[in-house]
């Protein structure tokens, strides 16, 4: 006999379901929200990819975390298991969030567990099939510019015979394949370094793509690409020959994929794993995640949201990628548990190039509209951060403030005075210190940062200084662009638009860590908030979702 279920019964099978699930694995580390039914379904459903899709402070890695648990607990055997993150910062904060766990010590005797960023486990396998000397590498915006600065030097010398009107290499290049003088080394390294990030290692695969994501100036024909290949090709030969340095000294951030993909029979069950959990995923390469598909053998989970991407080396979807994220294996999470109403209403002001603006998001939380505060004297700017960071920790010493700076870290603004500053008045984390100094358990808890090295954290406060067109957009980005076209033509404009679309990107990750305040510090020039603003916000920012104070 059939029995109706009703969608009371239903209700109460899930509802018992949940209680289960925190009675058997006790998911008691996990404090930010409460499991809801949509994403214990979630949990519970099984597939051989799956992608876990939603809007900041949806519990998107938190789920990760849950089914990365999940296996732990419930596995009968052993099993490998890598939970893979983009930066050293995001697996700090993995590892914090794990250890909280009392029986991930046990589980670590019972399965082989690695929380690792993408690099360090690439290394690892190329080191398990005899690449012995791989060199580690720091994934943050500060190692990264300076692997690009010495990447810069070796496109010089690989350009040379082709930029040389007294070479034989350029002499006997025809008209149309000799470079202008527009493709400067920056843009040749650019150029190289999404080649591979996108494994167009072939003059064929080069020659018939279409160069998404590399902006509209310069101008590149066709014919002009045979030549990029050719440097690339004395680019590689030269990092491959260890000429200025031992080889493994010489790989770009790029590289690690490619030799994992390039020596794929080496790669045995023995160096896969089991699982593979992505955080973050994306702000990976698309070779990146070719080879962590190479890397698993029941089961590959990931976690994002695509409005989140501010890296831009991505040139393919993730079926051309051989990941199927179709139908139920793509979950979508619309429900905000960390930030304020308040706070997602600003920042869904930003306007992003392609974007359909998503009407469904639901808010758990309300609280204070974000605040910019706009100065035209510096010593009351830091009086005013001072005093608001004491307020805070005056009613709750547990709460935690994160002091974002899009100059901090970055090699065109060296002298962070913004940080030298506020370390006399506080003691600050930032990214080198996050894993040993940064203690949620603990009072007064200060995390300085820059706009990149921020994402997947979370504060209960967010203040984001140099809040100008000073900052942003990035000044030397800007000026690249008049650099390769000039300024006002069609394709500096268009250019401008791309660059502005990621800036917008990067404030808006910033401004989606914050759960309870949001307060922006403009530092005046002119004396007039509209000249100093950024040119976005005073196009986006609509100004019934944030109080303007100005503070002279």
């Amino acid at each position: 006999m059939t029995e109706l279920i009703t969608n009371e019964l239903f209700q109460q099978f899930i509802s018992d379901k949940a209680k289960l699930w925190q009675k058997y694995i006790n998911y008691d580390f996990i404090d930010t929200i409460k499991l809801s039914d949509t994403q214990i379904r979630i949990i519970d459903q099984e597939e051989d990819q799956m992608l876990i899709n939603g809007v900041p402070g949806s519990g998107k890695s938190v789920l990760l975390l849950y089914k990365f648990f999940k296996v732990l607990n419930t596995s009968d055997e052993s099993k490998r298991l890598v939970y893979v993150t983009f930066n050293k910062t995001l697996v700090n904060d993995v590892y914090k969030r794990v250890s909280k766990y009392k029986d991930f010590e046990e589980y670590r005797k019972k399965h082989e567990i690695y929380i690792v960023s993408f690099h360090d486990l690439a290394r690892k396998v190329l080191k398990d099939i005899g690449f012995d000397k791989i060199k580690g590498i720091e994934t943050n915006i500060d190692s990264m510019e300076k692997v690009n600065d010495l990447a810069v030097r070796r496109v010089m010398r690989a350009s040379l015979p082709f930029k040389d009107e007294k070479s034989e290499n350029f002499v006997n290049l025809p008209e149309k394949e000799k470079l202008y003088k527009t493709h400067t080394n920056e843009f040749l390294r650019d150029e190289i370094l999404w080649i591979k990030a996108n494994g167009l290692i072939t003059l064929d695969k080069y020659l018939n793509v279409e160069r998404i994501g590399r902006g509209n100036a310069p101008r590149v024909l066709k014919e002009q690409r045979k030549t990029i290949f050719k440097i690339f090709e004395n680019y590689e030969a030269e990092r491959e020959s260890g000429r200025y340095g031992d080889y493994e000294r010489q790989l770009d951030m790029e590289d690690y994929a490619l030799l994992l993909l390039k020596n794929k029979e080496l790669i045995h069950d023995k160096n896969k794993y089991d699982y593979i959990f992505i955080d973050e995923i994306q702000d990976f390469q698309p070779m990146q995640l070719m080879a962590l598909k190479l890397l698993y053998k029941e089961q590959i989970v990931a976690a994002g949201d695509t409005k989140q991407r501010i890296y831009k080396k991505n040139l393919y979807s993730f079926s051309e990628l051989g990941l199927d994220f179709s139908g139920r294996k793509n979950k979508v999470l619309n429900e905000n548990f960390r930030s304020t109403k308040e706070i997602m209403s600003l920042a869904n002001t930003l306007n992003f190039l392609d974007e359909v603006k998503n009407s469904n998001i639901k808010y758990v939380n309300s609280g204070e509209r974000p605040v910019i505060k706009y100065f035209t004297n510096e010593k009351r700017m830091y009086d005013s951060i001072r005093d608001s960071i004491s307020r805070i920790h005056t009613l709750n010493p547990k709460e935690t403030v994160a002091i974002i700076n899009r100059a901090a870290n970055q090699l065109w603004s060296r002298e962070d005075n913004v940080k030298r500053k506020l370390s006399m008045m506080f003691s600050l984390s930032d990214i080198k210190n996050y894993s040993k100094k940064f203690n949620e358990n603990e009072d007064k808890q200060i995390f300085y940062s820059d706009m990149f090295s921020i994402k997947g954290l979370e504060f209960d406060h967010v203040i984001i200084v140099n809040f100008n067109n000073k900052y942003l957009p990035n000044p030397k980005e800007l000026e690249k662009l008049s650099v390769f076209s000039s300024i006002g033509s069609e394709a500096y404009e268009k250019d401008k638009e791309n660059l502005l679309n990621h800036e917008k990107k990067l404030l808006y990750v910033a401004m989606t860590r914050a759960r309870k305040t949001l307060t922006f510090i403009t530092p005046g020039i002119t004396g007039v908030f509209t000249k100093d603003a950024p040119q976005f916000i005073t196009e986006d920012f609509g100004n019934e979702y944030y109080d303007l104070i100005k503070i002279c």
